[in-house]
């Protein structure tokens, strides 16, 4: 098979065919928030933070996100790369680990785990965000199902087999205010770490 010799300081020549030659150009060429820069033969992931969010501490949930400012229905708000558990490591190892409460299901069998925010958006059964799984780039995008004010939560909806109690319900008391939120401040974190999340997600969500 033809191909281009390429190498970095230290290691030999790496055959690299026209078809990866393409998917590399490919990559060069797509308009994202995430930029894939090829440096000696390695991408590298430039991610840009949005100013449509940010993380805080959502009453009766722990962390989450919510809207920094207007979000209009269909805009783009995250995409986050994923680490791929291909199906028999996550049949053997996988869905044995704390992993398995943050992995996106595939069509392929393959599970998904999102880095950054996409770990961080909490359950509603009236989400405001919808997702595709994008297998072949292996990535998750999250558009704005709906227009959305700021100071709104942003949230995703899990499945219906939830493994927790949905803090929606149990927290909002007769008047329909929040039970465990009222007079209490939200804080920002600087530094989010990722939480609990999904591993059971509405299919027609999922794009090869």
């Amino acid at each position: 098979m033809k191909g281009r010799a390429s190498g970095g300081p230290g290691c030999g020549p790496e055959v690299v065919s026209h078809e990866q030659d393409n998917q590399l150009q490919r990559h060069h060429e797509a308009k994202a928030n995430m930029r894939d820069d090829i440096t000696n033969g390695q991408r590298e992931y430039v991610l840009q933070r949005s100013d449509a969010f940010h993380v805080k501490e959502i009453c009766g949930k722990g962390r989450g996100v919510e809207a920094a400012r207007r979000i209009s229905r269909g805009e783009e708000i995250e995409r986050s790369p994923c680490i791929l558990c291909p199906m028999h490591e996550y049949e053997k190892y996988g869905r044995f680990t704390i992993f398995d409460s943050y992995f996106y299901a595939g069509r392929s069998g393959a599970q998904y785990l999102p880095l950054g925010i996409g770990c961080l958006f909490n359950h509603s059964e009236q989400p405001n965000v919808d997702f595709r799984l994008k297998e072949n780039e292996n990535e998750i995008r999250y558009f704005a199902a709906r227009d959305i004010e700021a100071g709104e939560e942003l949230c995703i909806y899990y499945g219906a087999n939830l493994w927790f109690k949905n803090a929606e319900q149990d927290n909002v008391n007769d008047s329909g205010q929040d039970s465990q939120c009222l007079g209490e401040e939200q804080v920002d974190y600087v530094f989010p770490a990722p939480s609990l999340e999904p591993d059971d997600f509405p299919k027609p969500s999922a794009e090869d």
